[in-house]
């Protein structure tokens, strides 16, 4: 049966097989709801030390586990929500990009998808320019001049481990989420070659695909 200790545990055996690191690991409780949340940030390797000027992207992973799916795991027969891990690729774009459009932006997100999908000989593709990428900025000014300090891309997918449930073992838990791990570690790598100068390669190769 699925339980919020065999998720984690699978989590962080997986992220460190795969090259990537935590900089920023919480989980908390709320009583009142009876919900356990697990947050981590996970990054690629990177130089030291870390400033905007060299940050790599990253992913934010979540998880929610409420009430309903202690009881669930515990052996209660109940219909749960989805329990959803939430991969959130963050991916800041340096000054040296920063004139680019977001058309432009969004195009070699998706290049990096592609080029993660074609290392790992994956040839079921889906419609990749199709997955949404969100373009954000933050201003910063005195109202009449604004300039931008900080823009990044943000996009989110979403692994539902619901067919996990009735499971014996932990195995086919363990491999689900080393597999979703593997394609994660392999795309914020394949992003951090475009989009981090000084990375792997550069962007500039890609941009001119």
């Amino acid at each position: 049966m699925l339980a919020y200790d065999d998720i984690v545990a699978a989590l962080e055996e997986s992220w460190v097989s795969v090259a990537l690191h935590e900089h920023m690991l919480m989980e908390s409780v709320s009583p009142d709801k009876h919900m356990r949340m697990y947050r981590v940030e996970l990054f690629p390797e990177h130089d030291e030390p870390l400033n905007f000027d060299i940050m790599p992207p990253w992913i934010d992973l979540s998880f929610h586990w409420t009430a309903a799916h202690q009881l669930r795991s515990e052996g209660c027969h109940l219909e749960t929500e989805p329990i959803d891990i939430s991969w959130t690729y963050m991916v800041p774009v340096q000054s040296v990009m920063r004139h680019r459009s977001d058309h432009e932006l969004v195009r070699l997100f998706h290049q990096a998808l592609r080029n993660a999908l074609n290392h790992l000989a994956i040839t079921d593709i889906p419609e990749i320019d199709e997955i949404p990428v969100d373009v954000r900025r933050v201003y910063h000014g005195d109202g009449e001049q604004l300039q931008v300090v900080y823009m990044h891309l943000v996009s989110t997918k979403i692994t539902d481990l619901s067919d996990q449930w009735y499971s014996q073992d932990t195995q086919a838990l363990s491999e689900l989420i080393y597999y979703e791990m593997h394609l994660a570690s392999t795309f914020v790598y394949a992003l951090a070659d475009i989009f981090t100068p000084g990375g792997h390669g550069g962007y500039l190769h890609v941009d001119s695909a």
